[in-house]
């Protein structure tokens, strides 16, 4: 039996990435449904509290492109093969539109599927936020919470 190896490819503008948080991240007004405020700890970006090989290591942050993902199934990966405790019910989806993160610049989405890793889940839609700093991780936060839904949603707390 063949092997099927995934390649990194390019991610249209005009589709969607999401990216799972955890409920104490998000402020709404109508019970999850829509988005008044993101804190600025939702987008990571190096910081002087990581160590130097955390530094080295980081190379941006973690989305899954709609190509190869639902929202659903977003919400409910593991990530590490190894998973601390999580609840899927105190998980949500902020549904980013690709365009609207290169607008940002330097920020760029990168399709960047993980395969046969020894510590994560294989998992083809995953895709990373490049070029984040500490100045456009705030824009970003910023252009969400103020944008329109057709750049941001929510789904999990209270999907089926």
């Amino acid at each position: 039996m063949d092997v099927i190896i995934w390649i990194q490819e390019i991610i249209n503008h005009q589709l969607f990435v999401f990216k799972r948080i955890h409920v104490n991240f998000i402020k709404t007004l109508d019970n999850y449904q829509n988005l008044s405020y993101i804190p600025p700890n939702v987008f990571n970006e190096p910081s002087k509290k990581w160590s130097p090989k955390d530094i080295e290591n980081f190379d941006g942050i973690s989305v899954d492109w709609e190509k190869y993902s639902s929202e659903k199934e977003t919400l409910i990966r593991k990530g590490k093969k190894i998973e601390t405790k999580k609840r899927q019910q105190d998980y949500g989806i902020i549904k980013m539109k690709v365009d609207f993160i290169r607008k940002i610049e330097p920020l760029n989405v990168e399709h960047n599927p993980i395969q046969d890793d020894p510590v994560y889940e294989d998992n083809r839609a995953h895709s990373l936020i490049t070029g984040i700093t500490l100045e456009n991780k705030e824009i970003l936060r910023i252009e969400l919470t103020d944008s329109k839904t057709s750049c941001w949603g929510l789904q999990g707390w209270n999907s089926s």
